[in-house]
């Protein structure tokens, strides 16, 4: 990596009004929202994809801050799409806000290709994320929308091992569509330039259509789908039930992954579906060590995982909400029972609302009367127990050093 690193942060502009991402002096391509950061916000999670995703080694994450190699940077956005809470933002991979009635086609802004239909260019196709996709489906309706390659992706700096940077997230949004009851024929599609209408020249008005920000779309999302009904390509109207994100105090939103279930939810009650029949999802399962600790929860930064401590029956229930995971494995590692198995995306039932992981009856404590996960017909709770092992503790430490042997504390 160039010598020439950069403090996103450090050296960031201030955040716009507009968008709230800091922005580079020197660059203006790649903003980030510091509060957004998993690296940087919570070190211990080891957060790394942007660093993955780049292909050009230009990021590197710091001790305290991710960094930024501007003159290796390409702008191809493949680290911000690869980042699961949104926070960061690459100039030149803005979609449309709306698609025509006869469809769209998205083109490499590197592509020689001449197309006669409705056309945008980004700064490289890689960078559409299957949230990108599901929003131009649902925009678009029955119109078709295209990715046009004409060979050049493989080949491109921007690839890996000749795969093309797109592929990937197309084909999991089809399959994603494909579940959410959406027909074969309406499925965006990758295409030759060959089987396109020809015409345009390379030079022809491109961008022509209003761009909207991804990131913009899906903080908007939820307020705009509830409160005004929005017309598609074909005319049809969108119902306003779509239930409202989800957010809990103190936790990073995992935006992404958040809105991808709006949308796919949206999609499968136009297709006559009450819900997709599966989606691409992590999965997280508790075993009977569970003794509802909370480390887990605290310790995750989405809010993934919510530990229900006021409940009518008295039970302690462990929720996980599998949409806000970002796969970081926090909640596993910190579990003091070691209760937690965590597996990675694969395509798994859909699922609408958080599963409770773990149910456990509660005791009040002998000692400060709080609620807790009793084992064994423990009596007091950690906390008290904690209290008492370190006067144990000191006691004994005591009576080593002055060899005195003094009464030990009493229990509950």
């Amino acid at each position: 990596m160039n010598q020439d690193l950069r403090h996103l942060a450090r050296d960031a502009a201030p955040a716009g009004p507009e968008d709230g991402f800091r922005r580079l002096h020197a660059l203006g391509l790649v903003g980030l929202r510091r509060a957004a950061c998993i690296a940087e916000t919570l070190p211990a999670t080891a957060c790394t994809r942007c660093e993955a995703a780049c292909p050009h080694g230009c990021i590197a994450l710091g001790e305290d801050a991710p960094l930024l190699d501007p003159a290796a940077c390409s702008g191809c956005g493949l680290c911000a799409a690869a980042c699961p809470t949104g926070a960061l933002a690459v100039d030149g991979v803005a979609l449309p806000a709306t698609v025509p009635a006869q469809g769209l086609v998205l083109s490499c802004e590197r592509s020689r290709a001449a197309i006669d239909a409705p056309l945008h260019r980004v700064a490289c196709l890689g960078g559409i994320t299957v949230s990108d996709w599901l929003r131009l489906a649902l925009a678009a309706g029955d119109a078709p929308i295209r990715l046009v390659d004409d060979g050049a992706c493989a080949a491109c700096g921007n690839a890996r091992a000749h795969e093309a940077p797109w592929r990937a997230p197309l084909e999991i949004a089809r399959r994603a569509l494909s579940e959410a009851g959406m027909q074969a024929e309406h499925l965006p599609a990758a295409v030759s330039p060959d089987a396109l209408p020809n015409g345009n020249r390379r030079d022809a008005a491109v961008g022509d259509l209003p761009i909207e920000s991804r990131r913009r779309f899906f903080a908007g999302l939820s307020r705009s789908l509830a409160a005004a009904v929005t017309p598609t390509a074909t005319g049809e109207t969108l119902p306003t039930d779509v239930p409202v994100a989800r957010r809990r105090r103190g936790s990073i939103a995992a935006q992404r992954g958040e809105e991808t279930r709006l949308l796919l939810e949206h999609i499968a009650r136009r297709a006559g579906q009450p819900h997709p029949r599966s989606a691409l999802l992590p999965a997280l399962t508790a075993s009977a060590a569970c003794r509802a600790h909370g480390a887990c929860a605290r310790a995750c930064p989405t809010g993934a995982l919510h530990l229900e401590t006021e409940s009518d029956d008295g039970h302690a229930r462990l929720q996980f909400d599998a949409w806000l995971c970002v796969d970081c494995g926090a909640c596993a590692r910190i579990c003091p029972s070691q209760a937690l198995a965590h597996e990675g995306h694969a395509w798994r039932p859909f699922a609408g609302a958080p599963a409770v992981l773990a149910t456990i009856e509660q005791s009040e404590c002998v000692r400060c009367g709080a609620l807790f996960a009793a084992h064994d017909e423990e009596a007091l709770c950690e906390r008290c127990r904690k209290t008492e092992n370190l006067a144990r503790a000191g006691f004994a430490l005591f009576s080593r050093r002055h060899g005195e042997t003094p009464a030990a504390p009493e229990g509950p």
